[in-house]
C-alpha cells in the first residue's frame, strides 16, 4: 500500500481509494452509509434502525472478511426501505456498500471480486454526492477522514491487501457522526405564522 504523500486532502477527489487495503475500502463505504443513515432529516429511529444494521454488519465484515447469506437479505431489506422513504441517494450508497461487502468476500476465490468491491465503493461515494441533502464537500470531507486514517492505521499494523482490520485500526477511527444537512427547504415567513 503506498501511502506517501498521503493526507486528507489528497482523498477528496476519490482518486486514491483503491490504494487502501480492500476491506479498508468497503469500510468507508459503510461508514459512510451510516454517517448518512444518521443525519438524513427527517427520519424517525425506527425508520433509520434497518439501515443501521446493515451498516453494522458491513463493518462487522471488514473485521472477519465474512458475510452471510442473512446479512445479504439485511442489506437488499435496508436498500427497500430507504427507497420506500424517498432517500434514493441514500438507498444507492447502502446498494453500492453492500455490494462491495459481498464482493469483497470473494476477492479470494475470484479474480473479479477486488475489482467489482473497488468499483462497487467508487460507485456508494458517488451516489452520496450525487443528490443527498449533505453538501458534497461534507461527504468528501469525511470520506477523506476515514480514508487518511484507514491508511495509517492499516500501515502500522501491514494489513495486506486482502487482509481483515484489526481493533487495533478501528481505535484509531473518529466515531461515525451523522452528516448535516447542507440545507432546509426555505420556508415562506408567512408559514411561519399560521
Amino acid at each position: 500500500m503506498t501511502t506517501s504523500g498521503a493526507g486528507p486532502s489528497s482523498y477528496l477527489d476519490f482518486s486514491r481509494i483503491h490504494e487502501l487495503p480492500l476491506w479498508a475500502q468497503v469500510a468507508v463505504a459503510a461508514r459512510l452509509a451510516r454517517r448518512m443513515a444518521l443525519g438524513w432529516p427527517k427520519l424517525t429511529d425506527a425508520q433509520r434502525q434497518p439501515m443501521l444494521e446493515a451498516c453494522d454488519r458491513m463493518v462487522a465484515a471488514t473485521r472477519s472478511r465474512f458475510s452471510s447469506d442473512e446479512d445479504h437479505a439485511i442489506f437488499t431489506k435496508a436498500f427497500d426501505h430507504a427507497t420506500a422513504l424517498g432517500a434514493d441517494s441514500l438507498a444507492v450508497t447502502l446498494y453500492y456498500a453492500g455490494d462491495a461487502t459481498l464482493a469483497a468476500m470473494r476477492a479470494d476465490e475470484t479474480s473479479w471480486g477486488d475489482s467489482t468491491a473497488v468499483q462497487s465503493v467508487r460507485k456508494a461515494l458517488a451516489a452520496a454526492c450525487a443528490d443527498a441533502p449533505f453538501g458534497p464537500l461534507q461527504v468528501r470531507a469525511s470520506v477523506a477522514a476515514d480514508a487518511d486514517l484507514l491508511a495509517f492505521a492499516c500501515g502500522e499494523d501491514r494489513i495486506e491487501r486482502l487482509g481483515a482490520l484489526t481493533p487495533h485500526v478501528f481505535g484509531r477511527l473518529l466515531p461515525t457522526n451523522p452528516l448535516n444537512p447542507a440545507f432546509e427547504k426555505p420556508q415562506k415567513i408567512e408559514d411561519l405564522y399560521r
